[in-house]
């Protein structure tokens, strides 16, 4: 990547326009309980391409928990995220 951004500041190198893009390496799930039916979405399933923003609508009657965390065993401690 470094040698993309010398060659974009150098005067000497013309650089074609390029685009770089990354992905999610673990799978997201966001986990709703409280109520009568508890569920669980895959907010951002395994190798998604990142950045990109999803919005999760949820109706209920009554108060609730959401727990976003890694579907999977991943390299970090603990799977929660938030």
């Amino acid at each position: 990547m470094n040698y993309f951004q010398c060659a974009i500041l150098s005067p000497a190198i013309r650089v074609r326009d390029f685009a770089v893009s990354d992905i999610q390496n673990y799978p997201v799930t966001l986990k709703c309980t409280g109520g009568e039916v508890p569920y669980e979405l895959e907010v951002f399933p395994m190798y998604y391409q990142v950045p990109y923003t999803r919005q999760a609508v949820v109706v209920r009657n009554q108060a609730f928990e959401a727990e976003l965390s890694y579907s999977t065993p991943t390299h970090y401690p603990e799977q929660f995220i938030g």
